[in-house]
């Protein structure tokens, strides 16, 4: 069973990206990172959604997280964590690697 259970009925996207990405831990972890990032992403765009903050036609996330408008509405260390996830899923994505017990705490 998966630790996010508790978001699969009214999140299943959400919910499908943890998922994976905890299945991943273990056996191949930069896989694991990537999953985590896909989750930073919908995340923020359900933020960017909520709040009424229009999303620019040619984003990516560290557009999206650096964004005026957006800063100011998410506290700083929300914000620290979601640049860590973007990070770590980039080395995961274009160099391929992966830590488990990175992936662990995150």
């Amino acid at each position: 069973m998966s630790n996010f259970e508790y978001i699969k009925n009214e999140w299943p996207e959400l919910y499908g990206s943890l998922s994976l990405g905890e299945q991943y831990v273990y056996s191949d972890p930069a896989s694991s990172f990537v999953k985590f990032r896909l989750y930073a992403e919908r995340v923020v765009e359900i933020i960017y959604n909520k709040s009424g903050l229009p999303l620019p036609s040619n984003h990516n996330l560290n557009t999206l997280l650096n964004d005026f408008s957006f800063k100011r509405i998410v506290p700083t260390p929300v914000l620290n964590i979601f640049h860590s996830i973007r990070k770590l899923g980039n080395l995961g994505a274009h160099e391929n690697q992966g830590d488990s017990e990175l992936a662990i705490r995150f």
